[in-house]
């Protein structure tokens, strides 16, 4: 019932503009001359208008497009109504004068109708900027000056209608130059710096390991990026290497000159010594064996060549009390030694050592360096580390000096101090409490010293070294015997590979065999007496008052007469009534 003007073409045709029609809907077309209407069998469909949210990718390389279609993503697509892409590349030119700007139209093309809210617009080779430029030589694609404001401005149409315009700029080629480190174990999560150039501050920047992306990838600079290596487990076990790219626009990736190499998790074999000065040489040895299991155990299959020292990937580096990064010198593909540096108490100690082949981001525990002292302590402290929040209980033993009467010691963690909570006289010991590391800007070890006076510390700095925060997160199996000995198997962590690994099952206490950081074992203990407290309760009848009837019975009373009768020598006359 809506009329509108219609153009006379030639004798067959009228051309006419549909009017606004707010709801989906068919209706007749018909031809209104000279106030009559004709008859009519066409009909016109009303569709809801096409809404554009976005598009991916939001760039393109300036050359080497692998990007086989730009992805249209809104709502209120048809099936019914095609939809058409027009591209435009334009090349501003240096003095920004429209005269002198390059531009290319190229042919519609038909857009891939996937869904109501997805369709495609297919992407040609030719619609890179190489036609631009010289053909022979592409240093023109990496120059972001020559490139800037290039740009493909890409429409959207049915058959006559527009529907939405954007416009996606062209970026210049990113290159990979170098990677840092250049190795890392297959679980994943390590940071690895990557330069090169032409690198872009976008949300849909991306970093691919092999066919993998990478878990987070950081923008630093057009320079530097940082890449967070994905988990490799599902690609066979030993070493892998890999190659690296960067795309700017999260699709079309770079060719690459950078590669990485992804290990299993290395298995300490051996160390020694673990005893000595500053500079004792330590030799540590890789399990292959048990590296070549356990990757098995998590991927089975046909090992790839078993990760070595020798690789060009490599950097093994020893760390020592979690800062001290020193070179390994590689001895065998499997071994490596280090030099110990030089300890930061004179009273030496013990320090965690660690391996790394990575140049220090990721390692293993390999075990505890103890270092002998360099001059004589006059106390030393059990244990000598503990938990970073605190609440460790620790003795100061063979501490030399005299007790104060009614004078209770002082003990001094860093820079804070607090009152000694137990002591004694006899064996010469003071007891403290650790207090968290946070109260030392969260160091990892702080130098201890006593008062015993109340006032006047010792000044040796006996050294105690702050420890992870361990946690259990499964046990396996989650029950036993009671006469104890089944083989629990402890998930969670982190471990320290110590002789003093212990497991604690109630009160009892059982030695702990170390796997790796995040897997130690323990054989349970038998099941000791269990002290419990008893609730008895005691019921009775309530108190019932009686009243109790005593009855006593005898014969009746009956008076009698005795009649006695005495004898004698007659000297006497008694009379008979005289006794009754």
């Amino acid at each position: 019932e809506v009329e509108v003007i219609g153009v006379l073409a030639d004798d067959m045709t009228v051309s006419c503009v549909a009017p606004a029609y707010g709801i989906e809907a068919t209706v007749v077309v018909g031809i209104k001359f000279n106030g009559k209407l004709s008859e009519s069998r066409a009909s016109f469909g009303f569709v809801p208008e096409p809404i554009i949210d976005f598009i991916s990718p939001e760039s393109l390389p300036s050359i080497d497009i692998s990007t086989v279609s730009i992805d249209v993503h809104g709502s209120n697509f048809d099936s019914r109504v095609p939809v058409f892409c027009h591209f435009q590349r334009i090349l501003p030119s240096k003095d920004d004068s429209m005269q002198n700007r390059r531009v290319a139209n190229e042919e519609p093309v038909k857009a891939i109708y996937l869904n109501n809210s997805l369709v495609q617009c297919p992407v040609q080779s030719w619609l890179t900027l190489q036609d631009f430029f010289s053909l022979q030589n592409q240093d023109w694609a990496k120059n972001a000056t020559l490139l800037e404001g290039a740009i493909l401005e890409m429409s959207l149409t049915t058959e006559q209608d527009w529907i939405h315009s954007h416009t996606i700029p062209y970026l210049p080629s990113e290159t990979v130059i170098s990677l840092f480190p250049r190795c890392a174990p297959r679980s994943g999560g390590t940071k690895i710096r990557v330069t090169g150039e032409n690198f872009a501050e976008r949300d849909s920047l991306a970093c691919r390991f092999g066919s993998m992306n990478a878990e987070l990838v950081r923008f630093i600079s057009s320079k530097e990026i940082e890449c967070t290596t994905p988990q490799f487990n599902h690609f066979g076990s030993g070493a892998h290497v890999v190659e690296v790219q960067i795309a700017n626009n999260g699709a079309d990736f770079s060719s690459s000159t950078g590669f990485f190499e992804f290990y299993d998790h290395l298995i300490i074999e051996d160390a020694n010594p673990l005893f000595g000065e500053a500079q004792t040489v330590i030799g540590i040895s890789l399990d292959d064996n048990a590296m070549k299991t356990k990757a098995l155990e998590k991927q089975p299959g046909t090992p790839s060549e078993p990760f070595n020292f020798l690789s060009s990937y490599a950097n093994p580096k020893c760390v020592f009390n979690h800062t001290e990064i020193v070179d390994a010198k590689v001895t065998s593909p499997t071994s490596v030694s280090c030099a110990a540096p030089p300890c930061r108490h004179p009273q030496g100690g013990g320090v965690l050592l660690q391996l790394s082949a990575n140049s220090g981001f990721d390692v293993v525990d390999v075990g505890f360096f103890v270092y002998s002292a360099t001059q004589k302590v006059p106390f030393r402290l059990e244990p000598n580390h503990g938990r970073k929040g605190g609440g460790t209980r620790v003795l100061a033993k063979g501490i030399s000096g005299s007790f104060v009467r009614d004078v209770m010691p002082l003990c001094r963690f860093g820079s804070y101090t607090s009152r000694a909570v137990d002591i004694n006289r006899d064996e010469g010991y003071v007891a403290c409490i650790s207090p968290p590391n946070s109260v030392n800007n969260f160091a990892s070890s702080v130098a201890v010293d006593i008062s015993l006076s109340g006032q006047v510390f010792t000044n040796f700095s006996v050294a105690f070294r702050y420890d992870e925060e361990v946690f259990v997160r499964s046990l396996h199996p989650s029950r036993g015997f009671a006469s104890g000995g089944t083989d629990v198997q402890v998930l969670g962590g982190p471990f320290a590979n110590s002789h003093e690994l212990k497991c604690r099952f109630g009160t009892n206490i059982v030695n702990a065999s170390f796997h790796d950081t995040n897997h130690i074992s323990c054989l349970s203990p038998t099941l000791d007496q269990v002290h419990e407290v008893q609730k008895v309760s005691v019921f009775s009848m309530a108190h019932n008052p009686e009243i109790q009837t005593i009855s006593a019975k005898s014969e009746d009373y009956v008076n009698e007469i005795h009649t006695c009768k005495t004898y004698g020598d007659g000297t006497d006359d008694l009379r008979d009534d005289e006794f009754g």
